[in-house]
């Protein structure tokens, strides 16, 4: 079952365009930045069994590698 649906706002911030995949560690949206003029982004949550010392150190070097 998937987190959010269409359509559905994030923080106040992205609206939910549609799912872009799921895999062990969560899932991946399409989402619209509704404050940087509708620009499209990808929004990953994590689920909690992911939620390690490990996978978030994985994650944070994920998040690093891809603002580079």
């Amino acid at each position: 079952m998937s987190l959010f649906r269409a359509g559905m706002v994030v923080n106040q911030r992205h609206r939910v365009v549609r799912p872009l995949g799921a895999g062990g560690m969560g899932e991946v949206y399409l989402v619209e930045d509704l404050l940087a003029g509708g620009r499209l982004l990808a929004l990953k949550t994590v689920r909690s069994a992911a939620e390690n010392p490990a996978t978030l150190d994985s994650l944070k070097r994920e998040f690093e590698a891809m603002t580079r």
